[in-house]
């Protein structure tokens, strides 16, 4: 009982959150971690076959069905919120590798989560990306619900670290 107050509770505060955090839209590329924090129009593709089971960029093991997303410079954990422009799908994903190298493209999203924003079909869609600072209360809450370790860093990035 106390475990199912506490996911109710942390969803409620999750949806709250997200709610309140809406922000003027921008339209441009998601480039540095300083546009954390905003909302920005941007091109998503999806990625998969050919990846499943490899290592992603920040050390986990690459589940396509599952849900997560690549981006070229965001800091690992950070969690965006991607609807889909042209049928208003959204969920939160992510970031856990890096990517797209295709020009023109903001954000590659796992298989599973291009399903769910339901733009498997169309292979890149317009996308609006609301992104949430790693120490927001919306990431602490959405890194509780999933379980997300404090740190996930792969383990060259914390070997170069702890030569610095």
């Amino acid at each position: 009982m106390k475990t199912t107050l506490k996911i109710s509770l942390s969803i409620a505060i999750v949806l709250s959150i997200t709610f309140m955090a809406s922000r003027s839209i921008a339209v441009s590329n998601i480039s540095s971690t300083k546009t954390l924090g905003q909302t920005q129009l941007a091109k998503a593709s999806w990625y998969g076959p050919g990846f499943h089971g490899r290592k992603t960029a920040n050390g986990e093991t690459y589940n396509m069905y599952g849900i997560s997303v690549a981006h070229k410079s965001l800091p690992f954990n950070t969690w965006l919120r991607v609807t889909n422009l042209k049928n208003s799908q959204r969920l939160f994903v992510r970031v856990n590798d890096r990517g797209p190298y295709i020009e023109g493209r903001t954000i590659d999203l796992s298989l599973g989560a291009a399903t769910a924003l339901k733009m498997t079909d169309q292979g890149v869609a317009n996308v609006k990306i609301e992104i949430f600072k790693p120490d927001s209360p919306i990431s602490r809450s959405l890194n509780e619900i999933y379980n997300i370790p404090k740190k996930v860093v792969h383990k060259k990035v914390a070997k170069k670290i702890a030569l610095r």
